[in-house]
């Protein structure tokens, strides 16, 4: 019995564990091109799934789903990467006349 839910659960996860699995990928190769260039494009592209999923979530369900806390959180998180990423662009575009692979 419990060898067989275990089967379920597995089959069930499987999918959801590949889409993390590539968009962890995914935001690592952002964050690195992001690093090395400090490219304003990419550097927004980094909070933009924390700033936009939840705008997006009630359009899809018509409401919220779990504890506001979260979604708190996530806005929050998406405000600091935010900022971070337009301090860094602004510091490295001053310092830097020539851009090298970035928006300037």
């Amino acid at each position: 019995m419990v060898i067989t839910n275990f089967s379920h659960w597995v089959v069930f996860i499987a999918p959801w564990s590949l889409a993390a699995l590539a968009g962890g990928v995914l935001y690592g190769a952002l964050g690195f091109a992001w690093r090395r260039s400090h490219s304003l494009l990419a550097g927004l592209a980094l909070p933009a799934p924390f700033l936009a999923e939840p705008i997006l979530w009630p359009l899809k369900n018509g409401y919220y789903q779990g504890p506001w806390i979260v979604w708190l959180a996530e806005v929050l998180v998406g405000l600091v990467v935010l900022a971070r990423v337009t301090d860094v662009w602004r510091r490295s575009s001053s310092t830097n006349t020539s851009p090298v692979g970035g928006v300037h």
